[in-house]
């Protein structure tokens, strides 16, 4: 998920750009991703949930759905669209999962 890896993904760094002719702002307008509408909310919600991570010995393991469940409540979303909602979440938890574990995965 693009929106994902444009939060997540590390940026290189001014030695490896350098390498290729390239400096931090030529890759500023390559880290703007559109989100669909429909999804803006998920996305949303997943940046608030930044500081939420279950963390494990092997680093992050997944977000903490009670405080999850709390923001539905505090922003007074509709519990018909939670489930939704939720399912958009996890897209977006195993997308950033896959990117802090990348180097682990062999």
């Amino acid at each position: 998920m693009a929106a994902v890896e444009a939060l997540f993904a590390p940026t290189p760094s001014p030695q490896e750009l350098a390498f290729w002719g390239l400096t931090l702002d030529d890759l500023a307008e390559q880290n703007q991703v559109d989100v669909w509408a429909e999804h803006w909310l998920a996305v949303d919600l997943f940046c608030q949930m930044g500081t939420q991570w279950r963390m494990g010995f092997g680093g992050a393991m997944g977000l903490d759905y009670a405080v999850l469940f709390r923001l539905f409540d505090l922003q007074n979303i509709d519990k018909s669209k939670q489930k939704e909602l939720l399912s958009q979440i996890q897209i977006c938890e195993s997308a950033a999962l896959n990117i802090f574990h990348k180097d682990k995965k062999s």
